[in-house]
């Protein structure tokens, strides 16, 4: 149970073969994928039994026309897994000698039908012709040497033998420009898949692209790497965008797991690797952290405040308690700026504001009367309920008659 969950379900995965290949077709243009079916039994069925499923990445197609060596490796290994089949591969030659490889397939079994239907899937995407000269390597296995000979009956197929180097290029003809007298690439290849070739259907097709990948970034590096966890979650880092498909690193701006996996791998295949600070966005810097605090406040002269000893010396004075900045609020009607005995509301403080002031006037009304007159009138107490306005109009009237 613990290792279906983790390599998947046998059985299951046939089902999701489709969207698998669509995947890897979209994530890598320029890709050729053929599945083949049986058709069912019951016209009306719908469901299909799988026979066969040829891949040529997009990337290793470009890569082999670009070499221009037209020579090809074929050879064939067994699956080790619950249901039957073979892994049938093509692999080139490298400028260095090193293997290319160009495509595999998953069948049922190894004979010529077969071997000359992946031959045909390979002349598709070489656009190779029955009169192309082109150059074939491989073991006497079932059924190729006839499927080569129909297929490209102008082609060289030449076995595994150690022929003299001397007479290598009298005997062959062709444009393979290449030395090769072994017939070991596709075996190095072989070795690589041992692996995986007991995994599910599409986990083998996976364990393969994975290697084919590595192979390429160790050679040549690459912007796009793949992660992949012990349970098999797979992520894409692009080191270029510093984006990663988990979307850790663009929402924290710190490097995921994923992305150190890929720096690391980098540094290990001598790649040339900036320091771990270059790789976190801005707002991590410590030159961003400076930038924030080089804006200082600068220092003001603001007035003192009294301290609570001052204020309490200033409110008393004499022993008394000063009553400076208070307002006064009167007794009778509560209004303030005045006390109960100035209070405009009360009648009796309004009359006795008025007597003291008509006991001041009429003296100094009464002395000048007396010195225009030259006589003087006595003065009655009683004139000190007079009405000040009328002690005005009378003295006026005076006035006026003299």
């Amino acid at each position: 149970m613990a290792q279906e969950r983790v390599e998947g379900n046998r059985t299951r995965q046939y089902a999701q073969l489709r969207h698998y290949c669509f995947e890897l077709k979209n994530s890598n243009p320029n890709t050729t994928i053929k599945i083949e079916v049986e058709p069912p039994e019951n016209i009306h069925g719908t469901e299909r039994k799988f026979k066969r499923v040829y891949v040529c990445l997009g990337p290793l197609k470009d890569g082999f026309k670009a070499g221009k060596r037209d020579l090809l490796r074929l050879d064939g290994c067994f699956l080790s897994g619950s249901y039957p089949g073979w892994i049938l591969t093509a692999v080139g030659v490298d400028l260095n000698n090193g293997i290319y490889p160009l495509a595999y397939a998953i069948v049922e079994s190894e004979n010529k039908d077969l071997w000359k239907w992946f031959l045909e899937c390979v002349g598709d995407d070489l656009d190779l012709f029955r009169n192309s000269n082109f150059t074939f390597i491989s073991d006497r296995q079932k059924g190729i040497i006839q499927a080569i000979a129909e297929s490209f009956p102008s082609a060289e197929h030449r076995f595994c033998l150690k022929h003299i180097y001397d007479n290598i290029k009298l005997s062959w003809r062709g444009r393979a420009h290449c030395d090769v007298l072994l017939n070991n690439m596709c075996e190095v290849l072989n070795r690589q898949l041992v692996d995986g070739r007991d995994k599910p259907i599409i986990t083998c097709l996976e364990f393969i692209r994975e290697y084919l990948m590595k192979r390429i970034i160790d050679w040549n590096g690459g912007n796009l790497y793949q992660a992949t966890s012990p349970w098999g979650d797979q992520c894409v880092v692009n080191m270029r965008t510093k984006e990663c498909s988990c979307r850790k690193w663009e929402l924290t701006g710190i490097p995921c797991k994923h992305a150190l996996a890929a720096i690391w791998d980098m540094a290990g295949n001598g790649e040339e690797t900036a320091i771990p600070e270059s790789y976190c966005h801005q707002v991590h810097w410590l030159s961003t952290w400076k930038d924030m605090y080089r804006f200082k406040i600068n220092p003001c002269h603001p007035k003192k405040k009294k301290s609570a000893a001052e204020l309490a010396e200033g409110m008393v004075k004499g022993n008394k308690l000063s009553k400076a900045g208070k307002s006064i609020t009167c007794s009778k009607c509560k209004g303030i700026r005045h006390n109960q005995r100035k209070c405009p509301n009360d009648a009796s403080a309004q009359t006795a504001t008025q007597t003291q002031q008509s006991s001041q006037a009429p003296p100094a009304t009464q002395a000048t009367h007396a010195s225009q007159t030259g006589h003087t009138t006595p003065f009655h107490p009683s004139q000190l309920h007079a009405s000040p306005t009328k002690m005005t109009k009378a003295s006026a009237a005076r006035r006026s008659s003299t």
